[in-house]
């Protein structure tokens, strides 16, 4: 969805200990956010906390946040797309952890 001034709503399942260490890191690779060179981020707030209960996040934590950020359009737009049911939570964006740390607005909604 295009919000006011050219900026995409997206959401994103984090573990507390992956939102806590983006908000003092910012955006990156290993620990407890993976080691992809890109982030997922469901179309929907309904699809972020399916995804978030499907996952589990296990390893001793099983409560999650879903964070909503508003993501510059043109970063979006060039966004790697999954049109289809990703996952069991509909359509997702994968976002390059580069142009996250670039231009990413939080909107919390854990």
């Amino acid at each position: 969805m295009i919000v006011m001034f050219g900026l995409m709503e997206l959401f994103r399942t984090m573990t507390r200990a992956e939102y806590f260490d983006t908000l003092e890191n910012g955006w990156r690779m290993g620990g407890d956010s993976g080691g992809m060179m890109a982030k997922w981020f469901a179309e929907s707030y309904e699809g972020a906390v399916e995804f978030g209960h499907k996952l589990g996040h296990l390893e001793g934590d099983s409560k999650f946040c879903v964070v909503g950020f508003e993501i510059d359009n043109d970063i979006a737009k060039k966004a790697c797309i999954a049109d289809y049911d990703l996952d069991g939570i509909g359509k997702s964006r994968a976002i390059e952890i580069d142009d996250l740390n670039k231009k990413t607005y939080q909107s919390y909604k854990c």
